[in-house]
């Protein structure tokens, strides 16, 4: 029970360190001359960007993505791939059943890592042509950036209460359980 509440509190304490610098990266910055009132925009630092920073937060926010991505990848493959084994080895008078089964539940495994990718991967995109549109100048990069941003805040939420939907749709074992 101990070190279970260590390793929350670990996971923690990375996911505050590394979001930490959001609050360096980004800001309202007025130009000179201009009225401060009549600035609506947050946007990344000027020194954001010419310290790299704002590069390097990318990079991170990618690693954060791809390390899930992977993790979730190699552990469903190899739960796949033991029930995929057990199939063949328990021969008997539900095989067909038990196959047809197996089979729906590597299948809904490939989903839900598939979701996850769905889900998660605008925001990335974005968060990349964010970064990329003050290296260009680029003002369709940032449109392109923003309209990635929207699109990430729905799949957020969606990220969230994903799994049960696709249970649900997929597995009449857990309709069963779930209307109970």
């Amino acid at each position: 029970k101990g070190k279970v509440k260590l390793v929350i509190l670990v996971l923690w304490a990375v996911s505050f360190a590394s979001a930490g610098p959001i609050f360096v990266l980004v800001g309202v910055e007025h130009e000179n001359g201009t009225n401060p009132l009549d600035t609506n925009e947050c946007r990344a630092t000027e020194y954001a960007i010419k310290s790299g920073l704002l590069t390097i937060m990318v990079w991170t926010s990618s690693v954060f993505f791809f390390l899930p991505v992977f993790c979730l990848t190699v552990l469903y493959s190899l739960i796949g791939r033991k029930i995929w084994r057990r199939k063949r080895k328990n021969m008997g008078p539900n095989t067909s059943i038990r196959d047809k089964n197996n089979k729906q539940t590597v299948k809904m495994l490939a989903v839900v890592v598939f979701a996850f990718i769905l889900c998660w991967l605008p925001f990335h995109v974005g968060r990349y042509l964010f970064s990329k549109s003050f290296e260009a100048g680029s003002l369709e990069i940032a449109v392109i950036s923003q309209y990635c941003n929207l699109v990430s805040f729905v799949l957020f939420y969606l990220s969230a209460a994903i799994n049960p939907i696709l249970y649900n749709i997929m597995s009449k074992k857990y309709r069963v359980a779930a209307c109970r």
